[in-house]
């Protein structure tokens, strides 16, 4: 049933499913829900500079374009891309992620958890052959349609498990594209091994994952985000180079360096990014008594 519903949902507007959307993060903000409060604590240990209301209007738009999102996916996971395609900038995306890939070298694809990734996978693809690894959700009836949406672009889907890894291992020895999410530590992978690194000047727990195959493989690391712009529904592929220290074997080095990247990202579209997700160690969100 949920997934006939989700499937009829799929044929709204963008722009109505985001309107939508953003009413969801508007309600998360004024009932002060859990999402609000991860936010907060969020936001106030990486922008400890920004006055209190500044934090608060940015902790606003991170709940507005976190139900956005929320509100987008299952309509790019049903409908073709080609109906997006026109208010998608992938251009100079495409053109640096092709670059990369031919050299030969495999090509790390890091994508961290902000805008709207599911509408930059169409051109990643395009650029070569790509394994994704991800996390499969609890429920089995959202994994199909998942998996299906972006299987349509023709991306080789693995789960985040022992065999998912060897997958990666062996696209990266093909010389193909591998994509990775490796701002989160699914339990899946993690005795594949995770660390403490510095995020915005606090240590937050980082996958090895990418690190481990940067450095064995010697293959370039992008980081690579779709944001959403403020006018039309229309969003704009962006790439960063990783810093070079990313295929460091020395693996805090590396991990320090990749972390880096992504706040580089970060800085450009700030409340795009998941802000509700808990990076940091658990206690630093227990309310105090009187919160």
């Amino acid at each position: 049933m949920l997934q006939f519903l989700l499937t009829l949902y799929a044929k709204t507007p963008l722009g109505a499913a985001q309107r939508l959307g953003g009413f969801i993060g508007w309600i998360a903000w004024i009932f002060q829900l859990k999402e609000r409060h991860t936010a907060e604590v969020n936001i106030a240990l990486c922008f400890p500079e920004m006055p209190p209301q500044q934090q608060q209007q940015l902790v606003k738009q991170t709940l507005v374009e976190n139900g956005k999102l929320m509100a987008e996916l299952p309509i790019t996971w049903l409908r073709p891309f080609s109906e997006f395609e026109s208010r998608v900038d992938v251009r100079e995306f495409r053109r640096h992620l092709a670059e990369k890939y031919q050299q030969g070298q495999g090509l790390i694809v890091a994508v961290p958890h902000m805008g709207n990734w599911e509408l930059g996978l169409h051109a990643v693809v395009s650029v070569g052959p790509t394994t994704v690894l991800y996390r499969p959700p609890r429920q089995q009836w959202l994994e199909e349609i998942m998996t299906q949406g972006r299987s349509a672009n023709g991306a080789l889907l693995v789960p985040a498990t022992g065999s998912g890894i060897k997958q990666l291992v062996a696209a990266l020895k093909r010389k193909e594209i591998i994509i990775i999410l490796p701002d989160q530590v699914p339990k899946q992978l993690q005795n594949a091994g995770g660390i403490y690194s510095p995020f915005f000047g606090h240590k937050a727990m980082t996958m090895t994952l990418l690190s481990k195959l940067a450095a064995k493989t010697g293959a370039p690391v992008v980081l690579a985000f779709v944001k959403r712009q403020a006018q039309k529904e229309e969003f704009f592929g962006r790439t960063v180079d990783a810093e070079p220290a990313v295929n460091d074997p020395d693996l805090e080095v590396s991990v320090g360096a990749l972390n880096k990247t992504i706040e580089t990202a970060v800085l450009e579209t700030p409340a795009q990014y998941q802000w509700v997700y808990r990076r940091f160690q658990g206690k630093v969100y227990k309310k105090s008594k009187s919160g």
